[in-house]
């Protein structure tokens, strides 16, 4: 009897090495040339609520889930927080040349919400892999394009 624990705690633990937990790589952003003073658009969208209109991730594009609070993006002095859908996020941001962007440190409590879940994971990964972003001609709308889609925005 005492052997075959032996036996099956030795193939268990060989089993848990062997499988591991291994991280999935995380994806390599391009290097973005930080810029010290924030530029005029930067400067101009600052201090605005963002709402979530849209987003794609993994080729599929999604409406922002309609709900009593919309996801949101809040952008100030290299600041950024807002709500994914059930949390409130926070973290930082750097700009870079040519409107490159970095998300950096965000921050989101695991509060757990079954309407909004796949959502704020999505928009949560997207803003982690954000590249760049625009605005449009009239300023009501920005595209942050992100390592595996893009999320897109609407303000008043």
């Amino acid at each position: 009897m005492k052997l075959s624990n032996v036996l099956f705690t030795l193939a268990l633990t060989f089993f848990l090495i062997a499988c591991g937990n291994k991280r999935p790589a995380q994806p390599k952003l391009p290097k973005l040339n930080k810029i010290e003073a924030a530029s005029e658009t930067m400067k101009n969208i600052q201090m605005t609520r963002w709402d979530l209109e849209s987003y794609s991730y993994k080729n599929l594009d999604k409406a922002a889930v309609p709900g009593k609070r919309k996801a949101y993006l809040i952008l100030r002095d290299g600041r950024a927080s807002g709500y994914a859908g059930c949390n409130n996020f926070v973290g930082k941001y750097e700009e870079g040349a040519d409107h490159t962007i970095r998300f950096i440190d965000v921050q989101v409590p695991q509060k757990m919400c079954k309407d909004y879940a796949l959502q704020e994971s999505n928009f949560i990964t997207l803003l982690k892999t954000a590249t760049s972003y625009s605005i449009s001609e009239s300023g009501k709308n920005m595209t942050v394009k992100c390592l595996s889609g893009e999320l897109k925005f609407t303000t008043k």
